[in-house]
């Protein structure tokens, strides 16, 4: 581990909730990027699976995610995923094993970049 703190996180959101569990996700982006430590926080949704999320979220360490965790607005939207979700997420931590080839500001390229 190289002493950052980096988990991805799987949620399956009940069918008839996934674009509202979805517009929640989204909806603490951009306050959790100005959380001291933030290195990265970015939402995925499931090409083949519409009701299939994934968090990707880099930390300086562990401290500062649960520095975050304990945040109002994050509690707040805890409270919400019984309702919203067909079972717990799946939080799985990570270890990057690669170097990185480029900044990480670098990748993905800004939409306006890309072909």
């Amino acid at each position: 581990m190289n002493g950052t703190f980096t988990m991805a996180v799987c949620f399956k959101a009940k069918a008839q909730h996934s674009a509202e569990f979805g517009a929640r996700l989204l909806d603490v982006v951009d306050v959790t990027r100005l959380d001291t430590g933030c290195i990265v926080f970015d939402v995925h949704q499931v090409q083949d699976d519409q009701n299939a999320w994934y968090l990707y979220e880099g930390w300086r360490s562990k401290e500062d995610s649960d520095t975050h965790m304990r945040k109002p607005v994050i509690q707040a939207f805890f409270a919400e995923w019984d309702r919203l979700l067909m079972e717990a997420p799946v939080p799985l931590m990570l270890d990057l094993k690669s170097r990185r080839s480029s900044p990480a500001s670098s990748w993905p390229a800004p939409l306006d970049s890309q072909p």
